[in-house]
């Protein structure tokens, strides 16, 4: 009589490609995180990375962005807001997909998410207000640790006048 071995189930599934690459996006997340929140925030680096800004000396849609990141990371939200307006927007919303395919990833189960439809329509309005965010500051050149401070001129003119 043969002895059949029964064989013990693996309780840990495999990753499949889509967990993988959403790993790799919780882990730059992670990466961004730690920098955040290591590094002292800073008004001007000893080096700009920003090759359109060293290549034209404006400032590109995204610059600031770096900056923006680290002031949220230490929780400097107003700073975070004045060196990009989309910066702690995008930090936070960042954060939450990591959080949530992280549990994907781990428990199988899911978070309250936007549908492909309108995560699709969010991107590309998202897309639009950063390029055109950064057009207009390319054209006006509006001070790069300051973009908003024009507009905050304009509405303390408003409130002056009320």
């Amino acid at each position: 009589m043969y002895c059949i071995r029964q064989q013990k189930k693996n309780p840990v599934t495999p990753l499949n490609d889509d967990d993988r690459s959403n790993l790799k996006f919780i882990g730059l997340f992670l990466l961004v995180l730690f920098i955040s929140l290591t590094v002292d925030p800073f008004e001007e680096g000893p080096f700009d990375v920003c090759i359109f800004k060293n290549a034209t000396n404006l400032p590109c849609p995204g610059c600031g962005l770096t900056r923006s990141f680290i002031y949220a990371g230490h929780l400097h939200l107003e700073d975070s807001v004045r060196m990009h307006p989309f910066g702690l927007v995008l930090f936070l919303f960042w954060g939450y997909v990591s959080v949530k395919d992280a549990v994907w990833i781990l428990w199988k189960k899911s978070m309250p998410f936007f549908s492909p439809t309108v995560w699709s329509r969010l991107k590309s309005v998202f897309l639009v207000a950063l390029v055109t965010f950064g057009v207009v500051r390319m054209l006006f050149y509006l001070d790069e640790f300051s973009p908003l401070l024009p507009l905050q001129r304009l509405f303390d003119y408003v409130r002056s006048l009320i």
